[in-house]
Protein backbone atom coordinates (compact mmCIF):
# COMPACT_ATOMS: atom_id res chain seq x y z
CA UNK A 1 0.00 0.00 0.00
CA UNK A 2 1.42 3.56 -1.08
CA UNK A 3 2.20 6.04 1.63
CA UNK A 4 -0.88 8.26 -0.42
CA UNK A 5 -3.55 5.29 -0.15
CA UNK A 6 -2.82 4.92 3.57
CA UNK A 7 -3.08 8.33 4.63
CA UNK A 8 -6.42 8.03 2.59
CA UNK A 9 -8.15 4.32 4.60
CA UNK A 10 -7.08 6.17 7.99
CA UNK A 11 -9.23 9.57 7.06
CA UNK A 12 -12.16 7.19 5.70
CA UNK A 13 -11.80 5.15 9.15
CA UNK A 14 -11.70 8.67 11.52
CA UNK A 15 -15.12 9.83 9.26
CA UNK A 16 -16.82 5.93 9.74
CA UNK A 17 -16.06 5.59 13.46
CA UNK A 18 -15.82 9.07 14.94
CA UNK A 19 -16.39 7.48 18.50
CA UNK A 20 -13.38 6.02 18.40
CA UNK A 21 -11.91 9.81 19.00
CA UNK A 22 -12.77 11.33 22.15
CA UNK A 23 -12.09 15.33 23.24
CA UNK A 24 -11.85 16.43 26.67
CA UNK A 25 -15.45 17.49 27.54
CA UNK A 26 -15.85 21.51 28.85
CA UNK A 27 -18.16 20.87 31.88
CA UNK A 28 -20.29 23.80 32.08
CA UNK A 29 -20.29 25.02 35.02
CA UNK A 30 -23.41 27.05 36.98
CA UNK A 31 -23.22 29.24 40.08
CA UNK A 32 -25.57 29.75 42.66
CA UNK A 33 -25.79 33.54 43.64
CA UNK A 34 -26.45 34.97 47.40
CA UNK A 35 -26.60 38.10 47.98
CA UNK A 36 -28.27 41.08 50.79
CA UNK A 37 -31.63 39.81 49.30
CA UNK A 38 -31.11 36.26 50.72
CA UNK A 39 -30.28 37.30 54.10
CA UNK A 40 -26.12 37.78 53.89
CA UNK A 41 -25.62 41.31 55.56
CA UNK A 42 -22.52 42.57 53.28
CA UNK A 43 -21.38 41.70 50.01
CA UNK A 44 -18.14 40.78 51.27
CA UNK A 45 -17.39 37.42 52.16
CA UNK A 46 -14.10 36.61 53.44
CA UNK A 47 -14.46 33.33 54.57
CA UNK A 48 -16.29 29.99 54.06
CA UNK A 49 -16.73 26.73 56.11
CA UNK A 50 -19.08 23.62 55.99
CA UNK A 51 -19.39 22.49 59.06
CA UNK A 52 -19.63 18.30 60.53
CA UNK A 53 -23.01 19.00 60.53
CA UNK A 54 -23.61 20.34 56.87
CA UNK A 55 -24.33 23.88 57.88
CA UNK A 56 -22.29 26.53 55.81
CA UNK A 57 -20.74 29.40 57.79
CA UNK A 58 -20.12 32.47 55.40
CA UNK A 59 -17.47 35.28 56.97
CA UNK A 60 -18.50 38.69 56.02
CA UNK A 61 -17.65 42.20 57.14
CA UNK A 62 -20.90 42.66 58.85
CA UNK A 63 -21.10 39.50 60.58
CA UNK A 64 -21.50 35.71 60.34
CA UNK A 65 -23.79 33.73 58.84
CA UNK A 66 -24.62 30.43 59.49
CA UNK A 67 -26.89 29.05 56.73
CA UNK A 68 -28.66 25.46 56.33
CA UNK A 69 -30.25 25.33 53.13
CA UNK A 70 -32.95 27.21 53.60
CA UNK A 71 -32.76 29.94 56.16
CA UNK A 72 -29.52 32.28 57.29
CA UNK A 73 -29.08 33.16 60.83
CA UNK A 74 -27.41 36.38 61.47
CA UNK A 75 -24.74 36.65 64.29
CA UNK A 76 -23.26 40.13 65.02
CA UNK A 77 -21.56 42.59 68.38
CA UNK A 78 -23.99 43.23 70.87
CA UNK A 79 -22.59 46.65 72.62
CA UNK A 80 -23.67 45.41 75.88
CA UNK A 81 -24.05 41.49 75.28
CA UNK A 82 -20.15 40.11 75.65
CA UNK A 83 -21.09 36.75 74.88
CA UNK A 84 -21.61 37.83 71.51
CA UNK A 85 -19.22 38.48 68.72
CA UNK A 86 -16.56 40.70 69.36
CA UNK A 87 -16.21 42.26 66.32
CA UNK A 88 -18.09 42.34 62.90
CA UNK A 89 -15.65 41.65 60.12
CA UNK A 90 -14.98 37.96 60.58
CA UNK A 91 -12.23 37.00 58.48
CA UNK A 92 -11.46 33.35 59.87
CA UNK A 93 -13.37 30.41 60.72
CA UNK A 94 -12.24 26.86 61.91
CA UNK A 95 -13.98 23.78 63.08
CA UNK A 96 -12.24 21.65 65.51
CA UNK A 97 -11.83 17.43 66.13
CA UNK A 98 -14.77 18.25 68.79
CA UNK A 99 -17.05 20.21 66.68
CA UNK A 100 -16.40 23.53 68.26
CA UNK A 101 -16.40 26.60 66.19
CA UNK A 102 -13.42 29.10 66.09
CA UNK A 103 -14.36 32.45 64.62
CA UNK A 104 -11.39 35.01 63.48
CA UNK A 105 -12.40 38.85 63.51
CA UNK A 106 -10.74 42.44 63.11
CA UNK A 107 -9.75 45.34 62.01
CA UNK A 108 -6.81 48.05 62.60
CA UNK A 109 -6.49 47.01 66.49
CA UNK A 110 -10.01 46.06 67.00
CA UNK A 111 -11.45 42.32 67.02
CA UNK A 112 -10.68 39.46 68.80
CA UNK A 113 -10.43 35.34 68.53
CA UNK A 114 -14.00 33.92 69.36
CA UNK A 115 -15.21 30.47 70.81
CA UNK A 116 -18.43 29.59 69.56
CA UNK A 117 -21.00 27.43 71.70
CA UNK A 118 -23.72 25.66 69.47
CA UNK A 119 -25.85 24.83 72.77
CA UNK A 120 -26.67 28.32 73.72
CA UNK A 121 -25.20 29.94 70.48
CA UNK A 122 -22.86 32.61 72.92
CA UNK A 123 -19.31 33.02 72.44
CA UNK A 124 -16.58 33.54 74.81
CA UNK A 125 -14.12 36.38 73.70
CA UNK A 126 -9.98 36.17 73.16
CA UNK A 127 -8.76 39.38 73.62
CA UNK A 128 -5.52 40.96 73.67
CA UNK A 129 -4.23 42.31 76.34
CA UNK A 130 -0.64 44.59 75.78
CA UNK A 131 -0.01 43.91 79.78
CA UNK A 132 -0.39 40.07 79.64
CA UNK A 133 1.50 37.84 77.47
CA UNK A 134 -0.32 34.87 77.87
CA UNK A 135 -3.04 36.75 75.76
CA UNK A 136 -3.12 36.19 71.98
CA UNK A 137 -0.58 39.34 70.61
CA UNK A 138 -3.22 40.96 68.96
CA UNK A 139 -7.07 41.42 68.18
CA UNK A 140 -6.61 41.43 64.15
CA UNK A 141 -7.07 38.04 63.53
CA UNK A 142 -5.58 36.71 59.81
CA UNK A 143 -6.30 32.78 59.90
CA UNK A 144 -6.87 29.81 62.08
CA UNK A 145 -5.65 26.12 62.12
CA UNK A 146 -6.26 23.18 64.06
CA UNK A 147 -2.89 20.44 63.84
CA UNK A 148 -3.20 16.89 63.81
CA UNK A 149 -2.31 16.84 67.46
CA UNK A 150 -5.37 18.86 68.34
CA UNK A 151 -3.62 22.19 68.92
CA UNK A 152 -5.31 25.76 67.45
CA UNK A 153 -2.89 27.86 65.96
CA UNK A 154 -4.25 31.53 65.87
CA UNK A 155 -1.98 33.90 62.87
CA UNK A 156 -2.69 37.85 63.26
CA UNK A 157 -0.92 40.66 62.30
CA UNK A 158 1.82 40.74 64.35
CA UNK A 159 2.52 36.51 64.42
CA UNK A 160 1.89 33.14 65.47
CA UNK A 161 -0.45 32.02 68.60
CA UNK A 162 -0.76 28.84 69.75
CA UNK A 163 -3.85 28.44 72.11
CA UNK A 164 -3.39 26.50 75.28
CA UNK A 165 -6.48 24.72 75.85
CA UNK A 166 -5.63 23.51 79.81
CA UNK A 167 -5.16 27.11 80.88
CA UNK A 168 -7.15 29.12 78.28
CA UNK A 169 -4.30 31.68 77.40
CA UNK A 170 -1.87 31.54 74.46
CA UNK A 171 2.18 30.82 73.60
CA UNK A 172 3.32 33.74 71.42
CA UNK A 173 5.36 33.22 68.29
CA UNK A 174 7.45 36.14 66.84
CA UNK A 175 9.50 36.07 63.94
CA UNK A 176 13.16 35.66 63.98
CA UNK A 177 14.15 37.47 61.38
CA UNK A 178 18.02 38.48 60.17
CA UNK A 179 18.45 40.60 57.37
CA UNK A 180 21.04 40.21 54.50
CA UNK A 181 24.48 41.21 55.79
CA UNK A 182 24.90 44.14 53.05
CA UNK A 183 22.01 45.88 55.10
CA UNK A 184 22.33 48.05 58.47
CA UNK A 185 19.26 46.32 60.36
CA UNK A 186 19.21 46.26 63.88
CA UNK A 187 18.64 41.80 64.92
CA UNK A 188 14.91 42.09 66.65
CA UNK A 189 14.58 38.70 67.89
CA UNK A 190 10.45 39.73 68.40
CA UNK A 191 9.99 41.12 65.30
CA UNK A 192 6.52 41.49 64.09
CA UNK A 193 4.81 40.66 61.18
CA UNK A 194 1.63 38.87 60.01
CA UNK A 195 0.50 35.20 59.83
CA UNK A 196 -1.82 34.92 56.99
CA UNK A 197 -2.24 31.43 56.20
CA UNK A 198 -1.39 28.32 58.29
CA UNK A 199 -1.54 24.46 57.26
CA UNK A 200 0.91 21.51 57.97
CA UNK A 201 2.60 18.82 56.25
CA UNK A 202 1.40 15.42 57.13
CA UNK A 203 4.84 13.07 57.10
CA UNK A 204 6.83 15.47 59.21
CA UNK A 205 4.05 17.20 61.22
CA UNK A 206 5.96 20.88 60.96
CA UNK A 207 3.63 24.18 59.99
CA UNK A 208 3.87 26.02 57.01
CA UNK A 209 3.17 29.65 57.54
CA UNK A 210 2.18 32.57 54.85
CA UNK A 211 3.75 35.21 56.34
CA UNK A 212 3.96 39.42 55.68
CA UNK A 213 7.56 41.23 56.90
CA UNK A 214 7.06 44.64 57.63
Amino acid sequence: MTRYAHIVLCFLSLLLFPSVITFPQVEKLEFEHFTTKDGLPDLTVSCILQDQLGYLWFGTDNGLVKYDGYHMTLYQPKPDDPSSLSHHTVKAICEDRDGNLWIGTGSDNDGGLNHFNRDNEKFTRYLCDPNDSTTINSNNINCIYENMAGQIWVGTIKGLNLFESKHFNFKRFYFNYRPPLKNNYNFNPQSEGSVFAITEIQSTKNLLLGTQSY
